[in-house]
């Protein structure tokens, strides 16, 4: 369930979910090099059929739900959503950077909801070190920042979605760089 492209029946053209800075967004790129961004927010169980693109689409303040992109046009469907349990004020991450042994390190920054006290800070760990964080939903974060605490998602060394040396950062040091980042 976890396809993130899917090819067009048509064979010319792939759909995929690309990354920037935790950021996600569906895009076509067509064999003769063309591209569109499509629709942007994390994709899913991307396929693509004569219908249309069908994808599990969520944000930072988008709770998953079941897209349909029409195509050419774009024009996006909700086909089915699950609600947002009473969530409010949901917010996005900014993209945080700082510099480590000469290299410039990725994260993410959710400020909390609440702003009228120093705000506690909840440091989350993805697994990896071949994984990252994302701007997508999810409920126990939203509680969080809810509550009043702020929310800090680490990509150290390690982490997909900043390169090919960012990923491979880890080598001969996995469990030592990464954790020092």
């Amino acid at each position: 369930g976890a396809r993130t492209y899917a090819w067009a029946p048509t064979s010319d053209a792939i759909a995929l979910n690309a990354h920037h800075d935790g950021f996600g967004a569906l895009w076509i790129a067509e064999l003769d090099g063309a591209t569109r961004e499509v629709g942007r927010a994390w994709h899913l169980g991307v396929d693509w059929g004569t219908a249309g693109i069908l994808a599990v689409r969520s944000g930072a303040k988008t709770p998953r739900q079941l897209v349909h992109y029409l195509l050419p046009s774009g024009d996006r469907t909700t086909v089915a959503y699950g609600a947002p349990a009473g969530f409010r004020d949901l917010v996005e991450p900014t993209p945080v950077t700082w510099e480590r042994d000469g290299v410039m390190l990725h994260g993410l920054w959710w400020s909390p909801i609440q702003t009228d006290r120093p705000a506690p800070v909840i440091v989350t760990l993805h697994g990896g070190p071949t994984d990252q964080a994302r701007a997508d939903w999810d409920a126990r974060r939203a509680y969080y920042l809810a509550q009043g605490y702020a929310v800090f998602a680490p990509n150290p060394r390690g982490s997909t979605g900043y390169g090919r040396a960012y990923a491979d950062g880890v080598r001969g040091g996995w469990g030592v760089v990464d954790a020092a980042d």
